[in-house]
């Protein structure tokens, strides 16, 4: 898929998010809510709005960190994909996200890695 046909799958997204949230946040008003409890309502759809964005961003912006089978690091350290397409969950600002990426493992140690997490400075965090 092209940058513009990911633009626009991201603009329906957020366009069909936020006619539903508009939807609810009438029927909120409809039951007497306060100012102050509309007010948090909104603050907390431009969340999960942002959310929305942020998770769809960051596979345009940093890739999936697929780098292949095999990758050598230096004369003794290889890694081994275990899966091109390993979710995981993350607490932003927007709220939880989840990051679809490449995941690797070390022989020698055994440890798993991946490098959008480390490109993000995500690596062994939950909360952004």
């Amino acid at each position: 898929m092209n940058e513009n046909a990911e633009i626009e799958k991201i603009a329906d997204m957020i366009r069909s998010k936020s006619r539903e949230q508009l939807i609810g946040l009438l029927n909120f008003n409809k039951e007497n809510a306060s100012f102050i409890e509309l007010e948090l309502q909104i603050c907390k759809n431009l969340n999960e709005i942002g959310a929305i964005i942020l998770e769809q961003l960051v596979p345009l912006k940093y890739g999936d960190g697929y780098k292949g089978s095999k990758v050598n690091i230096d004369e003794e350290t290889t890694y081994s994909c275990i899966a091109k397409d390993r979710p995981r969950g993350l607490l932003t600002a927007f709220g939880k996200i989840t990051i679809h990426r490449a995941a690797y493992t070390e022989f020698q140690s055994g440890g798993l890695k991946s490098f959008i997490d480390e490109a993000l400075d995500i690596e062994n965090k939950r909360i952004s």
